[in-house]
């Protein structure tokens, strides 16, 4: 099993979700979704 974990930039008030969760630093995300193609993760 392998995990990812990313860092993402952003401006403040184009994404309400990405608001919540940077208002919220103890906040975490699990997703067991992955998309993987030849070219991409």
């Amino acid at each position: 099993m392998r995990e990812f974990v990313f860092a993402l930039e952003y401006d403040s008030g184009t994404n309400p979700v990405a608001d919540v969760l940077e208002a919220n630093p103890g906040t975490t995300v699990r997703s067991l979704s992955c998309h993987v193609t030849p070219e991409s993760l």
